[in-house]
């Protein structure tokens, strides 16, 4: 409202966007009544930019737009591995208040300020996998991922964008959505394609035979082994999470001189790996069997029989199968 201020015009305040700029929705009325409430205004015929009282420094303008994300929801793709620092991916904004506030100089004409937006995650990070630079909207890994280990093949953040207002500031929210790619050659395997192992024959029950163990690249997983179905199965035990294999039976060498086992592992990887190995024990004899004569029938000598005459032909038998045991030694007594 210009009534009663002798000499002045509208054009006088400034309004004309020649020779300044002011932002596209900066109205006259607003520019008008700042400009005449800060007392600013000298006599007529002064240009009222060269004339403002060194007290008041800023012009704030109408904060009317609030910040958009380029995109409703943003996705991106992380290989499996990924060490801290790795660039996820770029989270961008924009907001149409491109000039939040004039900076004024006396004797000088307003300058917009340097305006600038604040990205935030708001959840989904309660794992502390990603930071997001405030300023410029990248997203970053914040530590070291091993997605097969943890299961993690999925990730959903919600972020916000806040805008510079001084006096009002604005906000708005996207979904960030990120999927771990898997990586290849990280495949489970033992530590031996097979085990053979010698067991004496009745050892008790629960003998430790071996232990079985199986890891990934980076021994990171769970793995869970299992005896596979076999004629051998129902004489062992296999510890599932420790990969110790113990006796359930006792053997005889006599009856049973080998067993051939099946063993495989997997671990907890979002796609399991699977690993097997074969564990070959082979029962030691042990000397358990007293050797026995066969009975012959009496047998009679003549007087003057010469010496070294064959009188008879003793033989016995021993139950150990070994051919060690089978060796005999006969003795008088």
């Amino acid at each position: 409202d210009t009534t009663g201020r002798t000499g002045w015009s509208t054009a006088q305040f400034g309004f004309p966007l020649s020779p300044f700029a002011y932002p596209s929705k900066l109205e006259f009325s607003y520019v008008a009544s700042a400009f005449l409430n800060a007392s600013v205004l000298r006599s007529s015929g002064y240009n009222p930019f060269t004339t403002f009282n060194n007290s008041f420094s800023s012009l704030q303008c109408s904060n009317l737009f609030t910040p958009t994300f380029t995109l409703p929801s943003f996705s991106f793709l992380l290989p499996d591995l990924s060490g801290p620092g790795t660039l996820v991916g770029l989270v961008s904004a924009f907001d149409n208040d491109a000039n939040s506030s004039l900076s004024v100089i006396p004797g000088q004409a307003p300058v917009s300020e340097s305006f600038s937006l604040n990205f935030t995650i708001v959840s989904g990070n309660d794992l502390g996998y990603f930071s997001l630079n405030s300023s410029s909207g990248e997203l970053f890994l914040a530590k070291f991922l091993r997605a097969g280990a943890s299961k993690l093949f999925h990730f959903q953040l919600n972020v916000s964008v806040r805008d510079a207002g001084l006096f009002e500031t604005k906000e708005s929210f996207a979904t960030v959505t990120i999927d771990v790619s898997s990586v290849a050659n990280l495949t489970l395997s033992f530590a031996a394609a097979s085990y053979n192992i010698s067991l004496f024959e009745f050892s008790p029950v629960s003998t430790i035979v071996t232990t079985v163990f199986a890891s990934s690249q980076f021994n990171d997983t769970n793995v869970t082994y299992s005896l596979l179905p076999g004629p051998g199965t129902p004489f062992f035990a296999l510890d599932s999470l420790t990969g110790v294999l113990t006796t359930s039976a006792a053997f005889d060498f006599e009856n049973q001189t080998h067993f051939t086992l099946n063993i495989s592992a997997q671990d907890d990887g979002f796609v399991p790996s699977v690993a097997f190995t074969t564990v070959l024990v082979t029962v030691v004899d042990v000397n358990d069997v007293v050797p026995a004569l066969v009975p012959i029938a009496d047998v009679f000598v003549s007087s003057n029989t010469p010496n070294g005459t064959l009188l008879a032909q003793l033989t016995a038998i021993d139950g150990d199968a070994s051919l060690v045991y089978q060796s005999l030694n006969f003795s008088l007594s």
